[in-house]
């Protein structure tokens, strides 16, 4: 099995495996190739805890779960990989920075799917933490980005998000102090926010034909109102579970027919509708174990990590 580390993960990653790696676990979702559950537990009056999200998607030969436990303030991520074959432990990478990564790169093929691929637009971001930042690096991929606006609470963090990734995107990123002034003249909104209260309403949204949102993925989290989704000509979600952990659609409380699973919207043409589109995001273990498998197939190809025997051993009976 080959271990692979936050150092050589960093070397390995590239956009282009992050949306492959997302639009695989999308359909693999949709076509009900994926069995998931999620277990978490915490101790020490909820100063330490750990949570695992399992998945096994056979089709891909491919089983395991993304761990990570929190002591204090300390946070610790890894994917552990097996064979859905034999059971045999294909590897374990660092997982600290796959979540972001994987949900930019869900984000993103959600937007190409509702807005087409390589279209103009500008881009309203809502939120300017390292979620935000890697979704509008992995929307540049998909989308011709002529030039962005930031809003977040903190005029300090808006400002250094807007020129942290003017300079790393080449476009102008322009720091804004409301909701309205990043949303105004904008045709996609991102939203990453990790807001207990609503933070915008379909109101809200000027002239945007797209609204990406990766924050509230859980019950008590909000971020965009009920009503933003019940409004929307069309709404696509990564996975159901979002249906019952996502404050804002606990809300919304949608019916069966007004949601697409991403998998499936994949399978059909771009499809814009009105007033206008929206994609949600909480995650699922699936997009980590595809992404962490794709991360491994490159460390192979260029023998990159640590390369172990698997300390796991068939039991034999007595």
């Amino acid at each position: 099995m080959r271990l692979i580390d936050a150092v050589d993960l960093a070397a390995l990653v590239s956009l282009d495996d992050t949306l492959a790696a997302a639009r695989e676990a999308a359909i693999a979702r949709a076509e009900g190739q994926v069995v998931s559950g999620r277990l978490q537990f915490a101790w020490a009056g909820g100063e330490s805890g750990t949570r695992f999200l399992a998945a096994a998607l056979p089709s891909l030969d491919l089983f395991g779960y993304k761990q990570f436990h929190w002591i204090g303030s300390g946070v610790r991520y890894a994917c552990h990989l097996f064979r859905a074959s034999d059971g045999v432990p294909i590897g374990v990478v660092d997982a600290a920075s796959i979540t972001t990564l994987r949900t930019a790169a869900t984000a993103a093929v959600g937007v190409e799917c509702l807005y087409g691929p390589r279209r103009a637009g500008v881009v309203g971001v809502i939120g300017s933490g390292a979620e935000a930042q890697a979704g509008l690096r992995a929307l540049t991929r998909v989308v011709d980005v002529p030039q962005a606006r930031v809003f977040s609470r903190r005029s300090e963090n808006r400002e250094a998000f807007a020129a942290r990734m003017s300079e790393e995107l080449g476009i102008p990123v322009h720091p804004v102090a409301s909701v309205r002034a990043a949303t105004d003249g904008a045709d996609l909104v991102y939203s990453a926010t990790a807001a207990s209260s609503v933070v915008y309403g379909p109101d809200d949204l000027g002239s945007a034909l797209v609204v990406a949102t990766i924050g509230s993925t859980a019950p008590d989290q909000r971020e965009a109102s009920g009503e933003l989704f019940t409004r929307a000509g069309r709404v696509v979600i990564d996975t159901e579970d979002a249906l019952e952990e996502s404050g804002d659609l606990i809300e919304a409380a949608l019916d069966p027919q007004a949601y697409e699973l991403l998998g499936a919207a994949l399978a059909a043409p771009p499809r814009p509708a009105q007033p206008y589109s929206v994609f949600k995001s909480i995650g699922s273990p699936e997009q980590d174990l595809v992404l962490a498998a794709h991360i491994l197939r490159r460390a192979e190809e260029r023998g990159v990590g640590r390369l172990v025997a698997p300390v796991t051993s068939r039991k034999q009976n007595l």
